[in-house]
């Protein structure tokens, strides 16, 4: 039970993040109205040390959401 509780709120919470990334991607800024001071103090940080928007991405590379592929397991020894 407590597995899939969990599988269920990180693809809930990883649904969400790709939706807020596309609606940023298409506004061009962050129109999100944050309340969470967490989150606030997190923003805060990131615009003031964070990389810049752009940086270390190649001019073919468009998409900001990359998906991570699973690791394939290695055969026991």
């Amino acid at each position: 039970m407590l597995v899939w509780f969990t599988e269920r709120i990180f693809t809930e919470d990883r649904w969400i993040v790709e939706r807020e990334q596309e609606a940023h991607d298409r506004q061009g800024a962050d129109h999100n109205h944050e309340v969470f001071p967490v989150i606030n103090e997190l923003r805060a940080l990131l615009m003031e040390r964070g990389v810049s928007h752009g940086a270390g991405r190649s001019a073919c590379d468009t998409q900001r959401v990359h998906f991570i592929q699973p690791v394939q397991e290695l055969p026991a020894s």
